[in-house]
């Protein structure tokens, strides 16, 4: 696997554990809420309750936190798909692996380029691609 596959994985991995605990952790902690609220002033209003509304919030917030991590597994799986035909990226291989449209697979694409150009950007301070920057011209 080429060295720019395997930063690329390991930024996908860290993100994606980095969602995953912070998700844990919110659930966790509107759970706690919720409960310190029913202990509080008890379960005396009608209608929802503090704990049913923490239960709803957290799994409100964990739908937001599984569509990135959807995505991420995607890219993933493209990344490895990616290092066993060689390193190169076809279209019609990941859309036959991964079973999706080739409109999500470019998308999908698009955002790991962007990312890996985003990452590139941060550690040298200066554009990968100076023809992408925009001049002050236009």
């Amino acid at each position: 696997m080429s060295q720019g596959l395997e930063r690329l994985t390991g930024k996908v991995r860290r993100r994606r554990y980095r969602y995953y605990t912070f998700g844990i952790i919110t659930i966790i902690a509107l759970s706690l809420a919720g409960i310190t609220g029913f202990m509080i002033f008890g379960a005396t209003d009608e209608g929802w309750t503090s704990i049913q509304s923490s239960v709803f919030l957290s799994f409100a917030i964990l739908l937001l936190f599984l569509v990135p991590t959807r995505d991420m597994r995607r890219a993933e799986a493209i990344i490895i798909i990616a290092s066993e035909h060689g390193g190169t990226l076809k279209v019609e291989t990941i859309q036959k692996e991964l079973e999706l449209p080739s409109d999500k697979i470019l998308a999908l694409l698009g955002w790991m380029v962007k990312q890996k150009i985003a990452e590139e950007r941060e550690q040298t301070g200066r554009w990968v691609f100076p023809e992408l920057r925009r001049s002050k011209d236009e």
